[in-house]
Order: structure tokens, then C-alpha cells, then sequence
């Protein structure tokens, strides 16, 4: 019974040693988890941090180009009225020299 009894107490110094290593590679695991959750949780914030960056400048961007462009568009629409203006003072100029030009035509004539 001696060569039973040290059999089961070896048996059962194995299977607790077994329980232990797997008890600390489980504990082991879990903090390994946390780690890589805690890590996974930063990165996510992180990525909707400078997610939200990215659009703020993009929309400041298009609101700058907007304002840009509406700048521009009064710009060229008074570049167009000044010509249209010029255009029309230009037309009066040559009706006014081909007036001059039959004046002098009929004096001369005379």
C-alpha cells in the first residue's frame, strides 16, 4: 500500500502543479488581454481624435475656397461692369469722331 499511496501523492503533486502553471498562465493571458484591450481602446480614441481633426480642417478648408471663390465671382462681375461701362463710353467716343468727321466733311465741302 506504501508504493499506492506515494503514487497517488505524486499524482496528485503533478495535477496540482499542473493547476498552478495553467492558474498563472491564465492570470498571465488575462493581463495580456487587458493590455492589448486597453491598447485597442487608445488607438481607436486616438483614430477618432484625428479623425475629427481631419474633417474640422477640411471643412475650414472648403469654407476658405468658398469665401475665395465668392471674393473672386465680385471681382470679375465689377471687371465686367467696368468693361461693359467702358465699352459703352468707347461706342460714344467713335460716334462722337464720325460726327466730327462729317462736321469737317460739309465745311470742307463748302
Amino acid at each position: 500500500m506504501n508504493a499506492t499511496g506515494s503514487t497517488t501523492t505524486a499524482a496528485s503533486s503533478t495535477t496540482s502543479a499542473r493547476e498552478t502553471q495553467l492558474a498563472a498562465d491564465l492570470a498571465r493571458e488575462q493581463d495580456l488581454r487587458k493590455t492589448a484591450e486597453s491598447k485597442v481602446t487608445a488607438m481607436s480614441s486616438e483614430l477618432e481624435e484625428l479623425s475629427m481633426q481631419l474633417f474640422q480642417q477640411a471643412n475650414e478648408m472648403v469654407a476658405s475656397e468658398r469665401k475665395a471663390r465668392a471674393k473672386l465671382e465680385e471681382r470679375v462681375k465689377q471687371l465686367e461692369l467696368r468693361d461693359e461701362e467702358k465699352r459703352v463710353r468707347l461706342e460714344r467716343l467713335e460716334k462722337a469722331v464720325r460726327r466730327a468727321d462729317r462736321v469737317r466733311e460739309v465745311l470742307a465741302a463748302d
